[in-house]
């Protein structure tokens, strides 16, 4: 994976397409955080640490109202992730972008 993304950091220079592909890593990562029940520390450092800057720069593409409703579920929650809200949280991710 170092070895993939290291590729591309070298190889895109357009910041949109870069922005994209950061975003669909950060989404997926996201997904598999909410899905194992981590931390809400780690699920809102991944929220902060990409998927909302990379949404801001691809609204062209990204459904705003979506990615507004997924800060509001996650960015306030502390501790232990009890698993709610997790289905609303999974769609507003696999509806990210729009149609």
């Amino acid at each position: 994976m170092l070895s993939f993304w290291g590729s591309i950091d070298e190889t895109v220079v357009e910041i949109r397409t870069m922005s994209l592909l950061r975003l669909g890593r950060r989404l997926e990562s996201l997904d598999l955080n909410i899905r194992l029940k981590s931390d809400w520390e780690k699920i809102n450092e991944i929220l902060k640490g990409g998927v909302l800057t990379n949404a801001e720069m691809l609204s062209v593409v990204t459904d705003e109202a979506k990615t507004l409703r997924l800060k509001e579920l996650i960015e306030h929650r502390t501790g232990k992730n009890d698993g709610k809200d997790t289905s609303e949280i999974l769609s507003c991710i696999n509806s990210m972008f729009k149609a």
